[in-house]
């Protein structure tokens, strides 16, 4: 269990500490307005009878770009407001004007969200000095693709209002053409008439089986059944998957927050668009069930290596396997390469005897781990 695993490696810190959660890039949350989907019946298609190919082992071209995430946080009075975002910077495109016209609108999209939030609390907020709780945001980032083509990246943002009983998340999506600087449209990915169709088909499969034990009568009590469970205002693609997030409440109770279907592109490749960046990746695109896998054998891996005698031979076989499924883990999510380079670097550490990572490591452990469990929880992998 991911969880388990993830017990065991913080367990192993000589003083385990507390981070900041505020901090931590997983569930958080602002309110998005959507074009509606029109009600439009569905027609009913037929479930698959075969099984989408499993991941391979076919490595990506290089890619020279990068993304670069640093953690802010600012503070304001009167009304008391915590603000921590991340600042999202692309590098190495060749293009500088490409390049500038991306960042430019990955800034927009943070100062907006945050500034906006900012100016709802002053003008409207409560202010109670005695209150155990400010009024707070939160907005991290994921990269869910880079490669030569496409930029993705999403972003959850949370909310609390002081002297509000809970707080409320959503999520936010950027999708980029590296070689022009465009956000993408739905119609770059998918093409023909019936994807939407297919979609909701697929997504909401993938809700009721996630959210409600397989009983789809509970998600029609949230979309009624001849409503479409498709949202193009928040989506995003990785190298094995099409992404949407739906908002708070408008598929199930506040407590799920911003539910996510995850389709695999080899599940819907006949609607992907050949010509499209999502067509390109389709060759080397596997199933969620073999990617959860792959991060079942590393969260395996990392159990017996923080359960294991020091320098035992189980230990040190567990550091090759667990390194060996990081690898396949970067080549299918990009996203999680920082994430996993800071695991494995303390996996590293503690099997040659180092038992305090000190308050810093500790942060950045904690932090990598929330990483983790946000990318492949949103896939459902052993949560």
């Amino acid at each position: 269990m991911v969880i388990a695993a993830t017990a065991m490696m913080l367990a192993a810190c000589s003083d385990s500490g507390s981070s900041d959660p505020s901090v931590a890039p997983g569930t958080e949350a602002t309110t998005t307005t959507r074009a509606p989907v029109p009600s439009t019946t569905r027609p009913v298609l037929p479930t698959a009878t075969t099984q989408p190919p499993a991941v391979t082992t076919t490595t990506q071209p290089a890619v020279e770009a990068r993304v670069e995430v640093e953690i802010v946080e600012e503070t304001y009075t009167d009304p008391d407001i915590d603000v921590v975002f991340n600042s999202v910077e692309l590098v190495g495109i060749a293009n500088a004007d490409v390049e500038a016209r991306i960042n430019a609108r990955i800034v927009e999209l943070v100062r907006s969200t945050v500034d906006a939030f900012v100016l709802d609390v002053q003008q409207n907020g409560v202010s109670d000095p005695q209150a155990e709780q400010s009024s707070s945001i939160g907005l991290f980032a994921m990269v869910r693709l880079l490669n030569e083509e496409v930029l993705s990246l999403r972003f959850d943002e949370g909310t609390y209002y002081q002297g509000a009983a809970n707080g409320s998340s959503s999520v936010k999506t950027l999708n980029f053409d590296l070689a022009t600087g465009d956000e993408l449209a739905i119609e770059d990915i998918f093409q023909g008439t019936e994807f939407a169709f297919a979609l909701d088909f697929l997504a909401r499969q993938e809700l009721v089986d996630r959210y409600y034990q397989g009983d789809p009568t509970q998600l029609d009590a949230w979309l009624g059944p001849d409503d479409l469970a498709v949202n193009f205002d928040n989506w995003a693609i990785s190298s094995f998957a099409f992404e949407m997030a739906f908002d708070e409440f408008e598929v199930g109770p506040g407590f799920l927050g911003a539910p996510t279907a995850v389709i695999p592109l080899s599940a819907i490749g006949v609607y992907v668009n050949p010509e499209g960046p999502a067509g390109r990746l389709l060759e080397g695109a596997g199933d969620v069930e073999s990617v959860c896998s792959v991060y079942q054998q590393y969260q395996d891996a990392t159990t017996v290596i923080f359960t294991s005698e020091q320098g035992s031979i189980d230990q040190q076989e567990a550091l090759v396997v667990e390194a060996a499924a990081a690898e396949e883990l970067k080549r299918l999510d990009p996203g999680v390469v920082a994430a996993l380079d800071v695991l494995l670097q303390w996996s590293q550490d503690y099997s040659s005897g180092l038992a305090d990572p000190g308050e810093q490591g500790r942060e950045a452990i904690e932090a990598a781990n929330d990483i983790l469990i946000a990318a492949f929880g949103n896939l459902g992998c052993g949560i």
